[in-house]
């Protein structure tokens, strides 16, 4: 049951249309919560959820590395927020552009502090035995 729970935060966290930002943050600080404080949720789970959590993390990275590069350094882009902002023009800082990923980041970073140590015994297990179809480590889509 957990971890259809834990399933359906990470989809309306990849939903773009879910309710905006900030409820998406809401899902993030929750599920990182729940995989890292539960102590029934199984190794496997905390697995699965940290790998949406950097997959979306890398995809936004990469989106945005390209219109990075076309601005300004970070320095200039602050004293442009900073003037553009004493003239009373609405701007949103880079805090607020990037909050959504600064909170999946931190989601991945709160699981690993909890349940890192755990999540990476089960990771080399799994790699060990990933072509064992009787091991309980086995990847059950990779066979299909």
């Amino acid at each position: 049951m957990y971890r259809g729970f834990s399933a359906k935060l990470i989809d309306l966290f990849y939903n773009p249309t879910f309710a905006g930002d900030a409820p998406r943050q809401t899902v993030l600080c929750y599920l990182a919560s729940f995989v890292s404080r539960a102590t029934y949720v199984c190794p496997e789970t905390v697995c699965e959820c940290l790998a949406a959590l950097l997959r979306w993390a890398e995809l936004y990275v990469e989106a945005h590395a390209t219109s990075n590069a076309a601005t300004a350094t970070g320095a200039a882009n602050a004293a442009t927020v900073r003037r553009l902002s004493s003239t009373g023009t609405a701007v949103r800082s880079s805090c607020d552009i990037h909050a959504l990923f600064y909170t999946a980041c931190q989601a991945a970073f709160y699981i690993m502090c909890f349940r890192g140590v755990e999540a990476a015994k089960h990771y080399r297990m799994a790699l060990r035995h990933r072509d064992d179809p009787d091991s309980p480590y086995a990847d059950i889509e990779a066979s299909i």
